[in-house]
């Protein structure tokens, strides 16, 4: 995900999401006592902080790397390095989408999921000087109503992060483009 699109950017990763079959015993092997983040099935991973990185262990979605990947929110956050053989995964074509600088939508519907998307793609854009692809831009607006469900804390925290990064006139119109 995001780790691999910082890779191809030449940013160091924050942190690291790790995709597998066993996300208790893999978490294990780097970090004596991993966290517990969630508690229901595809929303609960095992986090382990390790020598000043972040890495969160989920289970595979329907065990398959996959259906895991089509279920991201942007092109650029859904590739991945096979841990099995270092095989590049980009189903999407993120890496394409990197060198065009877009943010772009895997499904409109991954929207509804988690309605925080929708601001998380004005983020990303302010963040690394993309633009929004028009369609993405057009699911957006057609559920841009669907944020004030989401919790007040995780819309300031995009917000903060948006407002911080000196563009503050891209960002206003970006958000209002989205609506």
């Amino acid at each position: 995900g995001g780790a691999v699109r910082d890779l191809l950017i030449g940013i160091e990763p924050a942190d690291v999401d790790v995709a597998c079959l066993d996300p208790e015993a893999a978490a294990r092997r780097i970090g004596p006592r991993p966290i517990r983040l969630g508690t229901e099935g595809h929303l609960s991973a095992w986090r382990v902080v390790a020598e000043g990185h972040v890495y969160d262990f989920a289970a595979l979605l329907d065990g398959a790397i996959g259906p895991d990947l089509a279920r991201r929110d942007f092109t650029i956050n859904a590739m991945a390095v096979s841990l099995d053989d270092g095989r590049f995964l980009d189903p999407h074509g993120g890496e394409a989408d990197l060198r065009r600088r877009i943010v772009r939508m895997i499904d409109a519907s991954n929207f509804d999921d988690d309605p925080l998307r929708c601001l998380k793609a004005v983020r990303m854009a302010i963040r690394f000087g993309f633009d929004v692809e028009e369609n993405t831009l057009e699911a957006i607006r057609r559920r841009a109503g669907r944020i004030s469900g989401v919790a007040a804390e995780r819309v300031t925290y995009e917000l903060g992060i948006i407002f911080s990064a000196a563009q503050f006139r891209r960002a206003v119109d970006l958000l209002d483009r989205t609506g």
